[in-house]
This record gives structure tokens, sequence and C-alpha cells, in this order.
């Protein structure tokens, strides 16, 4: 289970995806955008890289402007890709070692860039994304968000952020899609170890949204987070039990998987009671018997 276990290496580019999945989520919760999929993961543990031999969005005028700046800097462009887990994202690599730059195109989100790069065991990476400040990052991560910032201006930040002396990890061609999807996992793992999203980021997320909500409202869309964080760690986590299960094995937990749940270190404790619940494990009375434990211990 090695998405629990350890933490894998990576640079570092695709939490800017963790909090474009948040932002949908939020959108979807409080009745915007309601052509999008409610039930769809937007935010899953895993994603993977498909490259996308067409990529005619490149050819439209973000990607295109995006495109002309980053190799005017030096860049060369490498692959594009699709993200099946992820179908409202398409992304293209840029080279320019130690640099590795990224542009995105999400239906939703828009288009941005990230600009990023890893030696000494630090992960650099500014980006103009349209969200993201909000979010909790690993120790290791420096991320500056300038949203409002061009391509050039990115660049030059980055720039004077690095120790030239240093040894670069150097992403190419070659290496980009492992990159890519071992840092979101590596992202996703450490927010795991820490419970997950955590109330103030979430409220920081809402922020961001620019609109007001009631009180009842917040609380019950944190739930809802925390129940889906709930239910992705448990299909993850199963998932990764069996990897290298024989088929024997694999038909056996099968036939018993209804028994199968996992025990977070950290959760909330109501997402986890629903989580229970949705399980058979408990019934709608216990889940108020606890409700009511819990609501007498914070007052």
């Amino acid at each position: 289970m090695a998405l629990f276990l350890q933490i894998i290496g990576g640079v570092v580019f695709a939490l800017v995806l963790l909090v474009i999945g948040v932002y949908v989520f939020l959108k979807i919760k409080f009745g915007k955008w309601l052509k999008l999929d409610a039930n769809q993961n937007h935010t899953p543990l895993r994603i993977h890289l498909n490259e996308d031999f067409v990529a005619k969005w490149m050819e439209e005028k973000p990607g295109a402007e995006a495109d002309e700046h980053l190799k005017a800097l030096g860049f060369i462009r490498g692959k594009s890709y699709v993200v099946p887990e992820m179908p409202d994202l398409k992304l293209t690599a840029y080279f320019n070692a130690p640099l590795v730059g990224i542009v995105y195109k999400h239906e939703v989100a828009g288009v941005w860039v990230d600009l990023a790069a890893e030696y000494d065991g630090i992960e650099q990476t500014v980006t103009n994304a349209p969200l993201g400040s909000a979010t909790e990052n690993r120790p290791e991560k420096q991320v500056r968000w300038l949203k409002d910032k061009t391509i050039a201006e990115l660049y030059e930040t980055l720039n004077a952020q690095l120790n030239q002396d240093a040894n670069y990890v150097v992403a190419d061609e070659g290496n980009f899609r492992e990159y890519f999807e071992s840092s979101y996992r590596k992202d996703m793992a450490f927010r795991a170890r820490n419970g997950g999203m955590s109330h103030e980021e979430f409220l920081r997320h809402v922020d961001e949204l620019g609109k007001n909500y009631s009180n009842q409202e917040l609380d019950q869309a944190f739930v809802d987070a925390k129940l889906q964080e709930i239910e992705q760690w448990s299909e993850t986590a199963l998932e990764e039990f069996l990897e290298n299960k024989s088929d024997e094995d694999k038909e056996r937990f099968y036939a018993a998987a209804d028994n199968y749940l996992i025990v977070p270190f950290t959760s909330h404790p109501e997402a986890f009671l629903s989580y229970l619940e949705d399980l058979g494990f408990i019934d709608d009375d216990a889940v108020l018997i606890w409700l009511l434990y819990y609501s007498s211990r914070e007052s």
C-alpha cells in the first residue's frame, strides 16, 4: 500500500489539479455548474497521462499564445496529454533544463501555466493558475501563486529563486510522464497522512469563490467533501492491497469485499460515520447516537 506508507518522489506542479477539483466540487455543491457530474471524482488519488496526438486546443488563441511565449524563453515543446481520471483537463509539457513548464487547459478554469524546478530536496513552483493560494502544501514544496503574472514574469520570478550551484533534477520527454504522475501521488499521499483537507483550508477555498454561504450550507458541504475523501482512500487502499495478489486471492477477496473497510489515522467523525453507514456496518440510529456524543464533547 505504497500510497499510504511512503512518499513518492517527483516534481511539483500537479497540486493545482487538486485545487481545481475542490473548486469544481464546491461549485456543484452550491448549485452552480449543474451541467457537471456531481458524482464524478474531481480529485482522484491517482492520475495517468495519455498522450494527446491531436491537441487542437493548443491551436486556439490561449494555448497558441502560451506556446509562443514559452518558446521565446527557450523552452522546447514536448508532448500533449489528457488525463482519463479528469476528462475536463488537458496539458502540454515544455523543457528548458533545469526548468519544466506545463500549459494546462481545464474546461472550467481556463488556461494557465506552471513553471517548476527541483533541487536538493526542495521543489520550487510558480503558477498563474486562477486558484490555489488557500492550499496546504508539503513542507519541502514552495509554491508561489501569481495569477496576474505573465509567463515571462513567472520565468523571472522562478529564476530569481534558484540556486545556480544546486544539484537539479532534470525532467525531459523520457521521464516527464513518471514525474507528473508521481508528483500528484506525492501531494495526495501527504494530504492523506494529514487527514485530508482541513476545515480551515476548506473555508479558504470557499473564500476564493467570492460568494457568501450560510453556516449550514458550509457545514454540510465540508462533511460531503470529507466523505468523498474517505471513499477515495478506501477505494485506492483496497486496489493497492490487491496489486500483487494472485488471481485466486483476488477472487477470495471479492467474494468477501463487503467486509473490508479502512480506518484512517485522522478523519472527520461525521464523514467517517457516514462512510460506515454507507458500507452497512452501522445503522441510522447508531449514527445519530455517535453524532450526539461528539456534539456533547464539543459543547
